[in-house]
């Protein structure tokens, strides 16, 4: 028989209403559109909820995420993440799409959890992304006239019959609960010798990711213990070289502070070894030149 979980007294998780969800810790009560909570974390003795918290969020209150706790330690915590996830279904992923599709036909992602990389133009009263209102986590107000930059955002599409945004002007709408700058890939790609090995990182534009090439075949990678083509680099540092080499060594560097960089690389060759380095501010491409024993 399975050895049953440890019960959880402090927290109770309820549905009141359809897609309404409560949580309640002792005699606090967080409340949410379950629809839209898309992952937990742990965070030392409390549990931090991401999602599109924009309906209940007052004040200076964070319209992408809400904490729970304090729990009794660390480990109670990581237990109520692994019990809203398995009551709520989490993690959600969204589904990618273009800036392309969302204009050519915004009705067909109605209600959709989508991610998304487009150009966001915004200031006082003005929040346009692919033809729609973009209700970003974060004030963004400015003075100037308007702001224009390229970004990556995820979130919920509606495209009903009411209007969105400012004065309702909108026909679309995308409620993000993260939004993350963008720089379109180099003119160039990039490209680093290691002895007679070409290495190039090239840059998947639509989604900010990186791809490593060793004389112009892909690497075959595994991240987390599944097969990978593709990094998500986004916080790749924009200097003007960010991919380095010397010797038989060559590396991208990019925000150690990215959540998005976990787990490990490696690609398993008689030549190329690919690796984070110790605290995942760097991937490195290493040649390894075996001595010939053949006689």
């Amino acid at each position: 028989m399975a050895k049953a979980s440890a019960p959880l007294p402090l927290l109770s998780i309820s549905r009141p209403r359809v897609d309404r969800v409560r949580f309640t810790l002792g005699t606090v009560q967080t409340w949410a559109t379950e629809s839209l909570v898309v992952r937990t974390r742990p965070k030392n003795r409390y549990v931090v909820l991401t999602g599109c918290f924009h309906a209940y969020a007052t004040g200076n209150e964070s319209l992408s995420e809400r904490h729970l706790g304090p729990f009794a330690s660390p480990s109670d915590a990581a237990n109520a993440c692994a019990a809203i996830d398995e009551a709520l279904g989490l993690p959600r992923t969204p589904t990618r799409v273009t800036e392309h599709d969302l204009r050519a036909d915004p009705a067909r992602f109605h209600n959709a959890h989508v991610e998304v990389v487009g150009q966001w133009a915004f200031g006082f009263e003005r929040s346009s992304f692919a033809g729609a209102w973009l209700e970003a986590p974060i004030a963004f107000a400015s003075g100037a006239p308007h702001v224009t930059k390229r970004v990556r955002a995820c979130g919920f599409w509606h495209a009903g019959k009411e209007g969105y945004g400012h004065m309702g002007a909108s026909s679309a709408e995308l409620l993000a609960y993260e939004v993350v700058d963008v720089l379109p890939p180099p003119e160039v790609p990039k490209k680093v010798w290691l002895r007679d090995v070409l290495i190039t990182f090239e840059q998947n534009g639509e989604f900010d990711e990186w791809r490593i090439l060793a004389n112009g075949a892909t690497l075959p990678m595994i991240v987390d213990e599944e097969p990978a083509t593709w990094l998500p680099l986004g916080p790749c540092l924009r200097s003007r070289e960010p991919f380095q080499s010397a010797g038989t060594w060559a590396w991208c560097t990019w925000s150690s502070s990215s959540a998005a960089i976990q787990g490990t690389v490696v690609y398993l060759s008689d030549e190329i070894k690919l690796a984070f380095n110790a605290d995942k501010s760097a991937i490195i491409v290493k040649f390894e030149q075996h001595a010939d024993t053949s006689a």
